[in-house]
């Protein structure tokens, strides 16, 4: 509860009782103003979505208003050209044998159609300044241990891995 959220809707129909859905704002990075996000606080909320074809639902890796402090690290692992979501499961696995190392659980989802999302969940507040580097040094050292098979690619939050055949 409390992390921002946005939707890739794909449309169907709507049953069921009308209600409000929670929103609020979150200040622009390189712009003025405010983008407003809704958030979903309860089954209620997550059965609309659903029944308004939102199935593939990515929240924002901090909560709202603590832009700055994320409480998971994410790792995104995309197949690249030649591979597919089995050579994304043999990575997940062994950066999850590489956290494992480390005294850090980690959780695996589904992302879209092609690829899987790693989430490590953090209980101690941190900054991206740590989580950045902290992301980058797994992606870099399974990079090592594989070469042929991963490639780390830096976003603005997390460090995603991708696969390659």
């Amino acid at each position: 509860m409390g992390h921002a959220l946005t939707v890739k809707r794909y449309p169907g129909d709507i049953n069921g009782d009308a209600f409000w859905v929670q929103t609020f704002a979150v200040p622009r990075k390189h712009e003025a103003g405010v983008i407003r996000y809704i958030t979903i606080p309860d089954a209620r909320t997550l059965r609309w979505a659903a029944s308004i074809g939102c199935i593939e639902i990515h929240a924002f890796l901090h909560k709202y208003p603590y832009i700055t402090c994320p409480t998971v690290v994410a790792f995104d692992l995309d197949p690249g050209p030649g591979a597919n979501i089995l050579d994304c499961c043999n990575v997940a696995l062994l950066l999850k044998d590489w956290l494992q190392a480390r005294g850090l659980e980690s959780f695996a989802k589904v992302s879209g159609s092609k690829g899987l999302q790693v989430y490590v969940p953090l209980n101690t507040p941190t900054s991206y300044a740590v989580t950045q580097p902290f992301s980058r040094c797994a992606a870099e050292e399974l990079e090592q241990q594989r070469p042929n098979q991963i490639i780390p690619e830096w976003l603005a939050q997390s460090g995603k891995v991708r696969c390659l055949d």
